[in-house]
């Protein structure tokens, strides 16, 4: 800093002499710099910026800038003159205005602005260019970019707020997810399903849309903002909307989601939702049979054993045996499957006695739940044995649900033959022929106490078991039973088409003809 030597003339022509030595020096200026409130000179070349002298700018945002003026001086003895004020960074700080000329002992105003261009520390160092020899006079100055306060969409949804983002297509339930899926619903039924509008900004955030919330789309009609949000909403703040959704028809329904704000890259901020339309709850109704639950429809006619198919074709049965099934009635429905008939499970058809329900299933019968039921098929004569079973119920399109079963009778045919060549003895027959021509009836004649055996064989030419059921199985009667005794007895019961033999041996205890009648009783 250059010091300034002030002196009064103290004669108005007082003549100085001066040597060589002594010569005058041409004034030179001087300069200086100082700003703040307190008008505080700054040091330089070197200074740390501070707010005191206004070489410290502070905070401001980046959509806005801030103006310092500071105060050249010129502390020397000639007129300072300012060709330029340059700054090593222009992309923050601009040189406003400047003194072109600085008086002796003047101060003049240097003005500078401060335009951050990104949210962090800017710096930058001022230097003159001036008519003072010497070192340049320079001095540095800083301040911090903030971001411009602006609002920030967010959006969630959900039960536990999952978020959503601008553009989302991936759809997810309400439970566990976004709430952008919903619920399948019955047509003409409602499903509400609420948002939230957050703004994690710092400046409102401006709803702008005619009606706030906008549905497009496939399917529009079938979505509607019942409660709409509120605006503005303040930074940090949120509001929610309600978005019903009510199918018009069945099957998938889609729609878009749009919200115009003022979120300057999210808007509008847009998502797609859907639902899907179903039929009202309604029981249908389905059957299964056999060891491995096969299918049987309504009306099916195509009759499987109970091994390996659906059970509606009973194993042959002897008449007086019997043989029992087990169906089982399911509910693939989701309302109460209702069996309304009297009984609840009905047998008709060509021979509807062969078979019976011993036991009838329960009602009603839950959406996705069963029952069973059985039927007994206890022929009562031989041959194919025909019936169909009808279930009453509440299914639209399966009342009555039908289908036909089939069962087979057999029955035992008892045949008898003795003699040598196995010849044919008739129930009832009194034809006696001897044993090595006939059937045997007729024994030998034998002495008193001496003994002859002839053997008989019981056939079943039926397809039923053959059972002998006397006690004992064979049994003598007629005039001489002591005479005839049965030493082999036959096995019971016989299968179909299956045989069996006796013996019977004759032991005469008095001279003359000895008669007596065989009997067998069976199930023929």
């Amino acid at each position: 800093m250059c010091k300034r030597f002030t002196f009064f003339l103290l004669a108005a022509f007082m003549v100085v002499a001066l040597t060589p030595q002594q010569s005058w020096a041409a004034p030179k200026p001087g300069h200086d710099v100082r700003g703040g409130s307190s008008s505080q000179v700054i040091p330089w070349p070197t200074n740390t910026p501070i707010v005191a002298d206004d070489t410290e700018y502070g905070n401001v945002g980046t959509s806005s800038s801030l103006d310092h003026t500071f105060e050249v001086g010129n502390d020397g003895g000639a007129t300072l003159t300012l060709t330029d004020v340059t700054l090593n960074n222009t992309t923050d700080f601009t040189v406003i205005s400047f003194p072109p000329t600085v008086a002796v002992g003047a101060w003049e105003p240097l003005v500078i602005r401060f335009h951050p261009q990104s949210a962090s520390l800017r710096q930058a160092t001022v230097t003159f260019d001036d008519n003072v020899s010497g070192q340049a006079l320079s001095f540095n100055i800083q301040g911090t970019g903030q971001a411009a306060a602006a609002p920030e969409m967010d959006m969630t949804g959900g039960a536990t707020d999952v978020p959503i983002s601008d553009g989302d297509s991936v759809l997810s339930n309400w439970a566990s997810g976004k709430g952008t899926l919903f619920a399948d619903t019955v047509t003409g039924a409602d499903t509400f399903h609420d948002f939230t509008i957050l703004n994690s900004g710092s400046a409102d955030l401006d709803l702008t849309g005619g009606t706030r919330v906008q549905i497009a789309g496939a399917n529009p009609g079938d979505f509607t903002v019942t409660a709409v949000p509120s605006t503005p909403v303040t930074g940090s703040g949120q509001t929610t909307f309600t978005i019903r959704f009510t199918p018009l028809a069945l099957g998938q329904r889609d729609a878009t989601v749009s919200i115009a704000n003022n979120d300057s890259d999210e808007n509008p901020y847009n998502f797609v939702i859907r639902g899907t339309g179903v039929s009202p709850p309604a029981p249908e109704m389905d059957m299964t049979g056999g060891a491995t639950d096969v299918a049987i429809s309504d009306g099916d006619s195509v009759l499987s054993d109970w091994g390996s198919g659906k059970g509606t074709l009973f194993a042959d049965t002897d008449v007086g045996q019997n043989v029992s099934h087990v169906f089982t009635i399911l509910n693939s429905g989701n309302a109460n499957l209702n069996l309304t008939g009297g009984p609840l499970v009905q047998i008709a058809g060509a021979n509807p006695g062969d078979f019976t329900v011993t036991a009838a299933p329960s009602t009603p019968v839950a959406g996705a739940g069963q029952t069973t039921f059985t039927i007994r098929f206890a022929p009562t004569a031989a041959g194919q044995r025909n019936a169909t079973v009808s279930i009453d119920n509440n299914d639209a399109n399966e009342n009555p649900y039908n289908f036909v079963i089939r069962g087979t009778g057999r029955v035992p045919e008892m045949d008898l033959t003795g003699g040598l060549t196995d010849v044919s003895i008739s129930d009832g027959d009194s034809t006696l022929s001897d044993w090595t021509s006939g059937k045997g009836t007729l024994f030998a004649d034998a002495d008193v106490g001496t003994d002859v055996f002839h053997v008989f064989t019981i056939l079943n030419s039926g397809t039923g078991s053959l059972t002998l059921s006397g006690g004992p199985l064979v049994q003598i009667a007629g005039a001489n039973p002591g005479d005839f005794t049965v030493t082999a007895v036959p096995s019971t019961p016989v299968a179909g088409l299956g045989q069996t033999t006796f013996t019977i041996r004759f032991t005469p205890t008095a001279a003359g003809q000895r008669n007596a009648t065989v009997s067998i009783d069976n199930n023929d």
